[in-house]
């Protein structure tokens, strides 16, 4: 007899849910399908069947507590003060510039969502004339005052519709993000209604993760871990060391004939090399850890993008913590990629949910870094212009429908 695969898998399910979520659990479903296998694979370059609006950008100095931040806004052409339109904020990832960081697809993405897009560098980020003002914060107090601050300069502007403003964090910029809705949503940021999280580490070891490597020419390697390495700091009670930061594959681990070791916190990883705080300075990385914040939000819709390859870490596991985070808190609805609402996904095993589809693959990829952690052997990238106009539109317009 012939066994319907699928069926088997809603099966496991049911049962993973009976015995984890009760009745309160609202099931593991994908894009409507319990046990569905497969995540759509449409062309992400397919042009879209209705005529794009031209944009105009236009650059703008917003004064904050640290400095003046430089702000771009993209704005389609028919974005006026008689129709005024949605708008979102990109924030960028790692020490990046978000001016460059998003110069690619911007204007690109604006079109597609028909909303302004507003791109900005942090404190102390830019080059030439755009350096922003300020010293670089690696997404603390200062960073968040930045994003604040960026937020009320564009939701004054007339063309800018008060509903359905989104912040959508790129990697380490969930710290920003996260941080400045948890301090001001209920002050000066109440406009803000959806909050979506590509991929961000959501404490400092996955920050500072690394895999082995040396620069001889400039004197400095990353081959162990560094000192304040602990469960508490590293949440190994959620999940274990050796799920997050595996050994490689490789016989020395250092990647030369299979995956590279893992390491955490070591003195030159990012931002440590450039920032000089050890994991072990609690009152330095308390204020830029994504976890500090993620359990504070509230009245917000939260959407976390998680690629079946991380863009960074040789695991998909913070994406886990960040929804295990965001459930202690009071957010409007939250969910994990096209999985139904309102699941935290715990009692499901990292199997289970790569067979159910949940995590995001596509025919042209299914990660937007460069996976040198892949074991499998299936990885393929995604250019950040497929990320950015081809992937995020169709979230963007889910989380503005709220």
């Amino acid at each position: 007899m012939k066994i319907d695969r699928k069926i088997v898998i809603a099966i496991a399910f049911s049962m993973i849910s009976c015995g984890n979520g009760g009745s309160d659990d609202p099931g593991l479903s994908v894009d409507g399908e319990t046990g569905g296998e497969d995540v759509p694979g449409e062309d992400l370059h397919a042009e879209d069947e209705t005529e794009q609006v031209p944009t105009v950008f236009e650059n703008l100095s917003v004064q904050s507590a640290h400095g003046s931040i430089v702000v771009r806004i993209h704005r389609p052409e028919d974005c006026t003060v008689n129709q005024p339109c949605k708008a979102l904020v990109l924030v960028p990832d790692k020490d990046h510039a978000g001016l460059d960081e998003f110069s690619c697809c911007a204007s690109s993405l604006a079109q597609r969502v028909h909303s302004v897009v507003v791109t900005y560098n942090p404190p102390g980020r830019g080059s030439s004339g755009d350096k922003s003002g300020g010293a670089e914060d690696f997404g603390g107090p200062s960073a968040q005052d930045a994003l604040k601050d960026v937020a009320n300069a564009v939701i004054k502007n007339k063309y800018v519709d008060h509903a359905g403003f989104g912040i959508v964090s790129l990697g380490n910029g969930v710290a920003d993000a996260a941080g400045a809705i948890a301090r001001f949503k209920e002050t000066a940021l109440g406009f803000v209604s959806y909050f979506v999280d590509i991929e961000g580490p959501t404490n400092r070891c996955y920050v500072t993760q690394h895999p082995f490597y040396v620069d001889e020419a400039e004197g400095w390697y990353v081959n162990s871990d560094g000192p304040g390495l602990s469960a508490t700091r590293c949440d190994f009670d959620l999940y274990p060391r050796t799920e997050k930061f595996p050994a490689g594959t490789s016989s020395d681990g250092k990647g030369k004939d299979g995956t590279p070791n893992a390491y955490v916190c070591n003195q030159n990883a990012f931002p440590i090399k450039q920032g000089g705080k050890p994991c072990g300075d609690d009152a330095w990385w308390g204020p830029r850890e994504a976890k500090t914040y993620l359990k504070d939000i509230s009245g917000v819709h939260y959407l976390r993008l998680q690629f079946l390859h991380d863009h960074e870490q040789p695991s998909r596991l913070a994406s886990r913590e960040a929804m295990r985070w965001i459930v202690q808190g009071a957010p409007a609805g939250y969910q994990m990629n096209n999985v139904s609402e309102n699941n935290n996904l715990k009692g499901y095993g990292e199997e289970a949910l790569v067979q159910a589809g949940a995590y995001l693959k596509y025919s042209l990829g299914n990660g937007f870094g460069t996976d040198i952690y892949d074991t499998v052997g299936d990885f393929k990238p995604v250019t950040k212009d497929e990320l950015l106009t081809g992937v995020l539109p169709k979230f963007i317009e889910r989380m503005q429908a709220k």
